[in-house]
């Protein structure tokens, strides 16, 4: 009951401010003119969030069952898109895909499980699909990257249901951060309205014995056309063909 009333205290505080943010945004994008190189991918931006800030509100406020229905379900889709990035085989993306339901379950209904025993569990799991295909040549970079995957997807997303209310106000910060982020990082990027230009490095002048290293080579090279000897710098190997090997 308390986490209930906690989780409804939280919604009545982040609503407005999330609906404030999304208005203010649609507003902001929608005034931009057109010759605005990124109005169409704010654009999108925005509908995306239009789209996501209901689903992880609104999974708040169904309970521990919402959270871990979101958990899940962020699970699986992370899973999916990082097995394809990284390369991973049906053996790995089935590992992934189970510990992303599984993790979220046991926080939910027995969170005193995630513990030594569930992590060694984790690490057999990771290593298995290597170990069961006897691939000794790429066994060991297969399951590193299952356990990264473990860690950074599954573990990770147990948090939404292991701190409760206090998740959404993460997520909310997270969600504001991720946006700042981005924004400041293309208004000073290399083309953003706040980027400086690149100082270019002053010409540097060849030292002194550059052209005396140059002088030398050319008497060596008018020498050896002649039919002489050369310089008497020249290796053993290519004396019949009257190159001159001395240095710059």
């Amino acid at each position: 009951m308390t986490a209930a009333l906690a989780t409804t205290e939280l919604l009545a505080r982040a609503v407005p401010v999330v609906g404030g943010a999304l208005g203010l945004g649609g507003v902001a994008v929608a005034a931009l003119p057109a010759r605005v190189r990124l109005r169409a991918e704010l654009r999108r931006r925005w509908r995306t969030w239009v789209l996501a800030a209901p689903l992880f509100l609104g999974a708040f406020l169904a309970g521990p069952p919402g959270a871990f229905a979101l958990a899940a379900g962020l699970g699986v889709v992370a899973v999916a898109e990082y097995a394809r990035l990284a390369g991973l085989g049906r053996g790995e993306w089935a590992v992934l895909t189970g510990a992303a339901l599984l993790l979220p379950l046991l926080a939910w209904r027995a969170p005193e499980r995630l513990g030594l025993q569930a992590a060694a569990l984790l690490l057999v799991a990771a290593a298995l699909p290597a170990l069961l295909g006897g691939d000794a040549e790429r066994g060991f970079t297969r399951a590193g990257r299952t356990v990264f995957g473990l860690l950074w997807i599954p573990v990770a997303l147990c948090g939404l249901v292991l701190l409760g209310p206090a998740a959404l106000a993460v997520g909310v910060a997270v969600s504001f951060g991720d946006v700042g982020a981005w924004c400041g990082g293309t208004a000073l990027g290399r083309r953003g309205p706040l980027a400086r230009p690149l100082r270019r490095s002053p010409r540097r002048r060849p030292g002194p014995g550059w052209r005396a290293r140059r002088r030398r080579r050319v008497r060596c090279w008018r020498r050896s056309g002649r039919g002489r000897r050369g310089c008497g710098r020249r290796r053993s190997a290519g004396a019949s063909s009257g190159t001159c090997w001395s240095r710059w």
